[in-house]
């Protein structure tokens, strides 16, 4: 969910990681499963839509050219509505459920080099 830091209403999103952001991909799985909150029963792991995290782009490169990645950040929780946690919660229900489906990576998408040079200007969020 995408939640308007200043008025607080949310948006569902969808963020379709590519071969470029695998590794991104997998440190960020690894760290919401490493996010522990206090409660009134011991320590927690929140689920993955009851954490909040900020997304960014940042420009990599190597030997075979340049592309925008995905930067991501913990943030802390704040006062963030009831309402855009439970339309989180209702929305990863869908999703988990079959109700929301991504589309899988075309043909050619699979047999593109695992870096691609990529403009500012392509950037896709």
């Amino acid at each position: 969910m995408i939640v308007d830091p200043e008025t607080g209403v949310t948006q569902q999103a969808i963020c379709d990681m590519k071969k470029t952001q695998l590794k991104v991909s997998r440190k960020w799985n690894t760290q919401m499963r490493m996010v522990q909150y206090q409660g009134p029963n011991g320590m927690f792991n929140p689920p993955m839509w009851g954490t909040l995290w900020k997304l960014t782009t940042v420009q990599e490169s190597n030997d075979l050219g340049s592309w925008n990645n995905y930067a991501v950040e913990r943030i802390e929780p704040t006062e963030i509505p009831q309402e855009a946690f439970l339309e989180a919660k209702s929305f990863f229900e869908s999703f988990a459920k079959g109700e929301i489906k991504t589309s899988g990576a075309t043909a050619e998408e699979q047999s593109e080099p695992k870096q691609a040079s990529v403009s500012s200007d392509d950037v896709p969020f």
